[in-house]
């Protein structure tokens, strides 16, 4: 007599991962600006020279930046790099909030507050 003898193997798949949806990546977001207007004219000239740092013989190179408002105006305004001369970044920093406008910076169409930089050359 003859037995037989049958094994039987349970497999069990592994659970399948879980489907997680990802919603497709958001378009970039269309930004423009700021646009400095009147760019034809500088915004500092020579009559702007401060009268102690002309008579002092101060040079140098004033990098600004100016945070630039939805209505296209200057905000704010820091020197980034200094002339090594304080009147002239003093004055570099008042004449651009006084003079510069812009077109906003703008995100998908709407204003928005932005910055922008500059250096201005005192020879």
């Amino acid at each position: 007599m003859m037995m037989v003898v049958a094994i039987l193997l349970t497999v069990q798949a592994s659970p399948a991962a879980p489907r997680v949806y990802a919603p497709p990546p958001p378009p970039s977001p269309n930004v423009t600006g700021p646009v400095r207007l009147g760019t034809e004219v500088p915004m500092i000239g020579e009559d702007d020279y401060p009268e102690q740092a002309m008579f002092d013989d101060a040079e140098g190179i004033t990098a600004i930046m100016l945070t630039v408002g939805t209505n296209g105006r200057a905000t704010a305004c820091s020197v980034t790099a200094s002339s090594g001369h304080p009147q002239l970044d003093i004055s570099a920093c008042a004449l651009a909030r006084q003079r510069a406008r812009f077109t906003p910076a703008r995100l998908n169409g709407k204003p928005i507050e932005s910055e922008w930089r500059s250096r201005i050359r005192w020879v």
